[in-house]
């Protein structure tokens, strides 16, 4: 339905829905994927402005449509039965927890007993609760003037103002200000407590805390000292009042918050500069482990942030995941704040506790380019950026003809060196970001028998990226799916991207470049040197260490004959050319073949490769990300 109502009114197309009511479409008329009425699209679309939801009302939309939230089973007689097989005497239960240890029985016990609490379906948000948490005042008004209900409860519980400060608007005080005259729930709070208070106070949205508290908003559930309130919204002459009269320095709010902390929030340096002073603990921690720096850069306080770095703070300093502020900021594609602590040293190499680095959050192209000019990887982005990264839309869309389908469909070696592959379907499939299974169904109608070639795809991993200086982008080889996948096949071609559009992809004889993934790609002069590769199991060299070098320009690939001791058949490791003639080599893991089988080990070794002589040597014991 791409000319359809709801469509048209996402993206506050008028003339669209008056041509789609005038052809008898329904005002109520619901998005078969969201379930939403063409007015509860118009409520959030940031396309779709106010005189578009007026447009609705006027026609008879229904302004308190809901969208049900689905319940853990599709009908309540099926929860019901899965509650019952769930009791506590149930004969399935009991075989589900036999085997497990001991320690184990009673947190899976509570785990399947908290299954067992199917309940009916409940609102999942309504036109109003859309509109509220789009932030936008304007449609919220004219929603509230047509009878939309501002005391309604949502899903575990969620009210208008809770909300809004969820939503984040720019114009919350507003927003807020017109809930609360309309008679908004004013300690309206969810399962989990939180109410418009309680996150505008998490958020560091002072100005809304003192609305609401104003307006007779509980103040208890803040669990705030009469310091903190005096930081969060007094002067700094109160501050000092309170300290004067021995107040308690690291008393704790209901996020886990000091004074301190809460300063940090309000940006205002002096109350820090007094708390500081008075003997408040400067590596106080908030709930999961947040510092105080990466608290001033979530609330865009970059005074404070800098402030604080001025004063010694520790700019990698990590929360209880291992993340720092960095990974924080990139995660929230807060450019602002990502330069201000890369300016500061921050380490781009880091990990968190799960061994994400810092690339891995940047969702834009210029976090990730950012991030690669402090020297990270730019291999570690995901898909997603990576293809804005490229500029290939990576809509889903293959744009070639079944004929051009099926003359390339199947993966094929380069007969010269390279060998350009002028073939549309290869070119639409970069552009498209489809993979194997997207072509096979738009060409032949999904697969048609267990034994099959595979298709050709760009929806790769292991595949290496380079920015050229003249803003070309290559890519390198790299695997589609696993090896028990119809699909999957690994790659020696070489993809580059111009910076006009244009795609071009050459290929290599397996003799010239052998298929090769995982590896990395580092430029040194006018070359790329492909350090590296996973490979096919029973092809993989033990012992030795993959090198090729790729001339930029002409595309010409040559092996790299290695000699001394390198890492061996190494995969999944970092690269980086040291400026004086080698390339360092670490992390990982390296193949070695034990009792006849191919085994992967970590890698605990740091490497460097001579380029000139294309001599190795060991140069460390340490995996720099171990």
């Amino acid at each position: 339905m791409g000319d359809g109502l709801v469509d048209c009114a996402r993206r506050g197309d008028v003339p669209g829905v008056l041509a789609a009511l005038a052809a008898g479409a329904a005002v109520d008329e619901r998005d078969a994927e969201t379930e939403r009425t063409a007015l509860m699209e118009a409520a959030g679309s940031a396309a779709a402005g106010v005189e578009m939801v007026r447009v609705l009302i006027e026609r008879g939309a229904d302004v308190n449509a809901v969208v049900m939230d689905k319940p853990l089973f599709g009908t309540q007689e099926q929860a019901d039965a899965f509650s019952a097989m769930m009791g506590e005497h149930s004969e399935v239960k009991e075989q589900v927890l036999a085997p497990l240890p001991e320690e184990l029985r009673g947190f899976v016990a509570e785990k399947m007993g908290k299954l067992g609490e199917a309940k009916a379906a409940a609102v999942k948000e309504n036109v109003l609760s859309v509109a509220v948490q789009s932030g936008n005042v304007g449609k919220v008004e004219a929603l509230l003037e047509a009878g939309a209900d501002v005391r309604y409860r949502s899903a575990h519980g969620y009210g208008a103002l809770a909300d809004a400060a969820i939503g984040d608007s720019p114009e919350l005080v507003a927003l807020m200000r017109l809930l609360i005259r309309r008679g908004a729930d004013l300690n309206a709070a969810s399962d989990w407590g939180e109410s418009g208070l309680t996150v505008s106070a998490r958020d560091g949205r002072f100005e809304a805390v003192r609305l609401l508290l104003e307006a007779g908003a509980d103040a208890g559930v803040l669990e705030w000292t009469g310091l903190m309130r005096a930081v969060a919204l007094g002067s700094v002459e109160e501050v000092r009042e309170e300290l004067a009269k021995g107040a308690e320095l690291e008393a704790r709010s209901r996020w886990s918050r000091t004074a301190f902390l809460l300063a940090v929030q309000t940006g205002d340096v002096e109350k820090a500069k007094a708390l500081l002073e008075a003997g408040a603990h400067r590596e106080a921690r908030g709930r999961i482990g947040t510092g105080a720096l990466a608290l001033a850069l979530e609330g865009r306080q970059e005074g404070m942030a800098r402030w604080l770095l001025g004063e010694g703070f520790a700019v990698d300093a990590v929360d209880d995941s291992g993340r720092t502020a960095l990974m924080e900021a990139a995660s929230r594609e807060d450019v602002a704040a990502m330069r201000i602590l890369l300016e500061a040293g921050a380490d781009v190499e880091k990990r968190d506790k799960a061994g994400q680095p810092v690339m891995k959050a940047a969702g834009t192209v210029e976090a990730a380019r950012l991030l690669a000019e402090h020297g990270a990887d730019l291999n570690d982005m995901e898909r997603e950026t990576r293809a804005r990264f490229t500029g290939a839309p990576a809509d889903g869309r293959i744009e070639c003809t079944a004929e051009e389908y099926r003359r390339a469909k199947h993966p094929r070696f380069g007969r010269g060196n390279p060998e350009r592959m002028e073939e549309p379907f290869w070119v639409a499939m970069i552009r498209g970001g489809a993979n194997a299974y997207r072509a096979r169904e738009k060409f032949e109608g999904g697969f048609n028998g267990p034994e099959r070639p595979a298709v050709w795809s760009f929806d790769r991993f292991g595949q290496s990226i380079n920015v050229l200086p003249d803003g070309r982008i290559v890519e390198i080889a790299g695997e589609h799916e696993d090896y028990y996948d119809p699909d999957f096949h690994i790659y020696n071609d070489v993809v580059v991207h111009h910076p006009d559009g244009r795609i071009e992809i050459f290929g290599y004889p397996e003799e010239v470049f052998p298929p090769t993934d995982f590896h990395t790609a580092t430029l040194v002069g006018g070359y790329l040197y492909l350090v590296g590769s996973l490979g096919y199991m029973g092809r993989r060299r033990i012992g030795e260490t993959q090198v090729y070098r790729l001339r930029v320009g002409t595309w010409e690939m040559e092996r790299v004959e290695t000699r001394g001791p390198g890492p061996g058949w190494i995969s999944e490791h970092k690269a980086r050319y040291d400026g004086a003639g080698k390339i360092e080599v670490w992390g990982g893991q390296v193949c070695e073949m034990k009792e006849g089988k191919e085994e992967l080990v970590k890698n605990e070794g740091r490497w460097a490769l001579e380029v000139e002589t294309g001599t190795w040597a060991q140069v460390g014991a340490q995996n720099r990300n171990g």
